[in-house]
């Protein structure tokens, strides 16, 4: 008994250490990342219909739509139908909408975050589509860091650098890690955080869904925090720490009281 009150108290004391370190997830909120926000319009579930628009917030509630074409760049929110012509299984993507960017567009917007003036990697993660009538090439399309909606120079990455390739008719999940430098971090200090997602030249139809993004020391999340899209939250190790050293309490107790029974019992 004495060597499991003692691995306790260990226990205990690397839990109450974890807790008090700081956090080093900072995943940053904005408007509908998860991209099931009603349009205009609302979209029927599993029927492939959609709203698209050239400007404007319209047609993908939360962020601004930017085309350079008037006559053929809409972006906007999409239903896919499962086993349609155009997507297969729905467990590839998250909800029932999706984003999507055609030709010479792209979607932008100020996320809930501000810049500290730390240096390090800002991560977004998303699920990226391809229909089954239209191939992309994600070496065309790209995302970039904002600062008060303005570019950052140097942090536009190629959608192509996610680390899996598009499957025709489904989702893959893509993560891009995007470094500040502490000279950029420096002159940003203060400024609003966002993000623009764009189809620059593709001629494909690009698809995309809950988008969700890592401040980690770059960017703290105003008011606190927040999740950053409509994938699963990820407890911290504070949070884990605590569970565990309760669970251990919990075990504690029951092996002592379920050995005072057993030499009540005995006796």
């Amino acid at each position: 008994m004495k060597f499991f009150t003692t691995s306790l108290y260990a226990a205990a004391a690397v839990a109450l250490a974890l807790a008090a370190a700081p956090a080093h997830a900072a995943a940053i909120s904005g408007t509908n990342l998860d991209f099931e926000a009603a349009t205009p319009t609302p979209l029927t579930p599993n029927t492939d219909q959609f709203e698209g628009a050239n400007t404007g917030t319209a047609a993908v509630p939360g962020w601004s739509i930017n085309s350079f074409n008037a006559a053929f760049g809409e972006a906007g929110v999409w239903a896919p139908q499962a086993g349609g012509v155009f997507f297969n299984s729905p467990a590839t993507w998250q909800g029932n909408q999706v984003g999507f960017l055609q030709t010479n567009s792209n979607i932008s917007q100020n996320l809930n975050g501000t810049f500290t003036g730390n240096a390090g990697t800002i991560s977004v993660q998303l699920l990226l589509g391809e229909s089954l009538v239209s191939a992309i090439n994600p070496a065309l399309d790209s995302i970039t860091l904002l600062a008060n909606g303005t570019a950052i120079a140097g942090t536009t990455t190629l959608l192509s650098t996610g680390g899996s390739a598009p499957i025709a008719g489904d989702f893959v999940l893509e993560t891009y890690n995007i470094a500040i430098s502490a000279l950029t971090a420096g002159l940003l200090t203060g400024q609003t955080f966002g993000l623009e997602i764009g189809n620059n030249t593709d001629p494909g139809v690009v698809y995309i869904d809950d988008v969700v993004v890592n401040g980690t020391t770059v960017v703290a999340p105003n008011g606190g925090g927040g999740g950053g899209g409509g994938g699963p939250a990820v407890p911290e190790p504070a949070s884990l720490s605590i569970l565990g050293v309760a669970l251990l309490g919990f075990a504690a107790w029951r092996r002592s009281a379920g050995g005072n029974r057993y030499f009540s019992a005995a006796a």
